[in-house]
């Protein structure tokens, strides 16, 4: 048999040359961040431009004056009617001459009509008889109305002297003495006056006077309704 073969003995490495042995590069690690104070910064405000504001002259021109036709003037008609006026209440003055010196009251006649009462708590004669007057005065103002509309100068004269006679009983002065010239006036005189009146006249200033002695009778109604609810005397 052939002799064992040996293997041949393993080669040296190759020893490394210089150059390969250099020192191996060596990993350096990051150090860690550390925190750092913010700084502050300063940022100046700009200063805003001046702004160069623009009069603008009004374009418009201004309203001319009012024309005669704008302004409402007083019509000669209503200048008539004012005139008017201010004669019917001049003349309703002179007329309330003798009727404002009178008594709204007649006392003594009413108080002739308060001795008829039995009792003077109650009033059992007087009050009745104040209380009748009232709806005959409220009837008669309504014929009135109705005469003079239909310029029944008669009708007004004998209404006239009818809510004469009741107002005296109970002493209604002012209501008696307009009431009396409605009657005169309804037979076409002013006795006051003196003269005689045409119908136009006698209607215009019984138109007048009826106003008038409504308010006296009102004057008067509340007086004796105040008068009997107290009870004085």
């Amino acid at each position: 048999m052939p002799a064992t073969e040996h293997a041949p003995p393993p080669r040296p490495l190759p020893s490394p040359s210089p150059k390969d042995q250099s020192p191996s590069p060596r990993i350096s690690h990051p150090e860690p961040l550390r925190p750092t104070q913010p700084t502050t910064l300063k940022v100046e405000p700009e200063q805003p431009e001046p702004s160069i504001v623009k009069t603008i002259e009004p374009t418009t021109k201004p309203l001319p004056e009012p024309t005669s036709v704008d302004k409402p003037e007083t019509s000669s008609q209503a200048k008539l009617e004012e005139s008017k006026l201010d004669e019917d209440e001049d003349e309703d003055e002179v007329d309330d001459d003798k009727s404002s010196g009178l008594e709204l009251i007649n006392m003594e006649t009413f108080g002739q009509i308060l001795e008829l009462d039995e009792d003077e708590d109650s009033h059992d004669f007087s009050q009745p008889m104040v209380w009748e007057y009232f709806e005959q005065a409220e009837k008669t103002f309504s014929d009135m109305n109705e005469a003079h509309e239909r310029k029944d100068l008669q009708a007004l004269s004998q209404l006239g002297h009818f809510l004469k006679g009741s107002s005296a009983a109970l002493g209604l002065a002012r209501v008696q003495n307009s009431c009396e010239k409605i009657q005169h006036y309804g037979q076409l005189r002013d006795e006051v006056a003196n003269k005689d009146l045409s119908p136009s006249e006698a209607l215009d200033k019984t138109s007048k006077l009826l106003k008038r002695v409504k308010k006296e009778y009102n004057e008067a109604q509340v007086w004796l309704k105040d008068f009997y609810e107290v009870g004085a005397w």
